[in-house]
């Protein structure tokens, strides 16, 4: 007895909730609120950098919800990885939490440098699928070049200038 939902109505639900589940882009995979709980302590300050670069502001009880540990371990993390950092790249305190400031091409290669191991750590939340147009002018730069990249090459290029240009959009600055 009760209501019940008709068949493809509770399909249809839950193909709409299947598909939010899985970010789509790099602005959503910290906006959905997807958790990363139980990391290494290396890779949860690895994933903490990404953060921080990606997002304009980030607050302690974000990030300690996001890793689903204390704040006073999330400031012993940023303490560390303040001292891993290149030099002019740091953690400063604004009215919306904690940014990343500092050369840009530093950050930009602190994030190509562990990029393939924070597509690892995203992947089960995040679709990582390479935007055709960055793949199709990949293969014209190896044609250009002469150069030739594997497939795993292209697609973590094409990732990593999807994340530049969508952090673009959302840190014009």
């Amino acid at each position: 007895a009760g209501y019940q939902l008709p068949a493809g109505t509770l399909n249809e639900l839950t193909s709409v909730t299947d598909d939010t589940s899985h970010a789509h882009n790099y602005i959503e995979l910290f906006d959905n609120h997807h958790s990363f709980p139980l990391l290494s302590q290396a890779d949860r300050q690895l994933l903490m950098m990404f953060i921080l670069v990606s997002r304009p502001a980030t607050s302690l009880n974000r990030l300690s919800r996001y890793f689903s540990v204390s704040k006073t371990t999330i400031i012993k993390d940023l303490a560390h990885l303040q001292s891993q950092w290149p030099s002019g790249v740091k953690v400063v305190n604004g009215k919306n939490g904690k940014s990343l400031v500092g050369d840009e091409p530093a950050q930009r290669r602190l994030v190509f440098t562990n990029f393939k191991r924070i597509m690892e750590l995203c992947a089960n939340v995040a679709d990582f699928t390479p935007n055709d147009h960055y793949v199709t002018q990949l293969h014209l730069l190896e044609k250009i070049t002469g150069n030739s990249f594997t497939e795993d090459s292209i697609n973590l290029l094409a990732n990593f200038i999807k994340w530049i240009v969508e952090r673009l959009h959302r840190r014009p600055d």
